[in-house]
């Protein structure tokens, strides 16, 4: 991680001093975002029933349950697109 570190800090002094554009600007920015964003875990939810009105999602990556009401078939929450407990990415396949 320390690798990391210093290159970022290169990365941002080339950035202020060296870049004669904004488009090589962008560029460094946008690779400064790459290493600093650190890599989420894929998951999905699993979905459990309730009986007729209830549901919830559990997360498969840490097993957070998030509760969910319907009423005469309506869904009244949008499912989250993250696990709120671990961050894992609920929008792609699970690893």
């Amino acid at each position: 991680m320390t690798d990391v570190l210093k290159l970022i800090g290169r990365l941002k002094f080339i950035r202020d001093y060296e870049c004669k554009t904004k488009a090589e600007s962008e560029a460094v920015n946008d690779a400064i975002t790459m290493l600093s964003t650190p890599e989420r875990k894929k998951g999905k939810w699993n979905t459990y029933y309730h009986g007729d009105s209830n549901f919830s999602y559990s997360c498969n990556q840490c097993g957070y349950s998030a509760p969910y009401q319907m009423i005469k078939g309506e869904v009244f929450q949008k499912e989250w697109n993250f696990c709120p407990n671990c961050g894992a990415d609920m929008g792609g396949d699970s690893e």
